[in-house]
């Protein structure tokens, strides 16, 4: 039995798929889980993040020439002391922004539950996006080259009809 947004009547008790339905249908009444500025300012703070560039470039040299350079000059260590010391809070937004992602993706996964041919779209949307890295680039680049959302969505969309046909 598949959920239908529509059907807000309730399944019988212990049918099995009643959780299910209770946790889909306490889903369709929950407000958006960020606003549109909370996903511009992710967006920004992922791109320009000090923290997060410093502590890969740490890692870009060998521990060994990182030792000799903590060893050897005092400021350099105070520095990398300072961005130890930040990369916790660095550590902790990432992990929430795990969460909310993992978040996005249970509830597109649900929300594809409605879909009478659930598995054909799954297969075919598979089959459509190609190289994830290629795909993700470009959502991401029109994104934060300020195009809207929905239009990048619908022209995906016409495109894996193109694919289709």
């Amino acid at each position: 039995m598949k959920p239908n947004p529509k059907d807000r009547s309730k399944s019988k008790a212990g049918s099995g798929t009643g959780k299910h339905l209770a946790v889909f249908d306490k889903l369709m009444k929950e407000p958006a889980k960020v606003t549109a500025d909370f996903v511009q300012t992710v967006d920004q703070r992922i791109t320009y993040d000090p923290v997060r560039r410093g502590a890969l470039m740490w890692l870009s040299e060998p521990f060994s020439v990182r030792v000799g350079q903590i060893h050897d000059d005092r400021d350099t260590a105070v520095a990398f002391s300072a961005l130890a010391y930040l990369l916790d809070d660095s550590i902790q937004r990432f992990k929430g922004l795990i969460e909310l992602l993992k978040a996005a993706q249970i509830q597109m996964e649900l929300a594809l539950c409605v879909r009478p041919d659930m598995r054909e779209v799954y297969t075919e949307a598979r089959g459509n996006v190609g190289s994830s890295d290629d795909w993700l680039e470009e959502v991401a680049r029109r994104h934060q080259g300020g195009e809207d959302p929905q239009d990048i969505i619908n022209d995906l969309k016409a495109r894996a009809r193109q694919v289709k046909h």
